[in-house]
């Protein structure tokens, strides 16, 4: 008939701990109750840890069972033999049918048509031409874009980009997209659109733009576009950087004046 413990007694007796066998010390070293116990009572139970060091979680070690040395030794069917490399063919030949190689049926293929403008305002987009080129399937611009795309953002601001944004802040600012049959039709498709942009003037210069006469190109506080704070290290000179969510400019030849 199996004994049972009390494991209060356990922690608060010690002459009924020191009764019980290493085999019942073990056992209790290793129940939730126990292990509970040591680990939000530990006062209570500093005592019989002191006295028995059996009952410490992990003290008692099981040992690993016996495996027959036929099992570790061998012979295996795949451990320490030689397994044919099955798609090597395909890697050197490029016959393999990997993901990127695949073109699944009514793939289509997209090219963005950018601003070469810094900044610039788009007048209007004529994607007539492009829309009729053979195998084009579809041209996004900001006249036919989903109400659903058109509060999404391309990064951080200020100025805040979108999709296709009337005002464009940067060269490479989207235009427009053109979707087709191929990477081919796409890039001659995009050739079709005709885009009337307005120049507007724009900070090509981190000095300048610190400047209170800078032209502001978005809404900011600044009395330029960027603003410039100088730590003195070292040396004669300071380094400079320039801080604004559009760009970041470091120099150690600024003059520590």
């Amino acid at each position: 008939m199996a004994t049972t413990i009390d494991f209060l007694r356990v922690a608060t007796d010690v002459h009924y701990a020191a009764s019980l066998t290493p085999e019942e010390l073990a056992s209790v070293a290793g129940a939730p109750e126990w292990l509970q116990m040591v680990a939000e009572q530990r006062e209570l139970v500093a005592g019989a840890l002191q006295t028995h060091a059996s009952l410490t979680p992990g003290y008692a070690q099981i040992a690993p069972p016996v495996v027959a040395p036929e099992v570790l030794n061998g012979p295996y069917s795949i451990v320490g033999q030689k397994v044919p490399r099955v798609h090597g063919l395909g890697v050197v030949t490029g016959l393999g049918q990997y993901t990127e190689h695949m073109t699944m049926p009514g793939t289509l293929y997209t090219r963005t048509l950018r601003s070469p403008h810094p900044h610039a305002r788009v007048k209007s987009v004529d994607v007539s031409k492009a829309e009729q080129f053979p195998g084009v399937h579809a041209v996004l611009y900001r006249g036919n874009l989903p109400a659903v795309y058109q509060d999404v953002k391309l990064g951080s601001g200020p100025p805040d980009r979108g999709l296709f944004d009337e005002e464009v802040f940067e060269v490479g600012a989207p235009v427009a997209v053109v979707a087709a049959d191929s990477e081919h039709i796409a890039d001659e498709a995009i050739r079709l659109i005709e885009v009337q942009y307005e120049i507007l003037p724009a900070a090509m210069d981190f000095l300048e733009a610190m400047k209170a006469t800078a032209p502001h190109q978005f809404d900011t506080k600044l009395d330029g576009l960027v603003r410039r704070w100088c730590a003195v290290i070292q040396t004669p000179r300071a380094t400079c950087r320039s801080t604004s969510s559009r760009a970041s400019l470091s120099s150690n030849t600024w003059p520590s004046s």
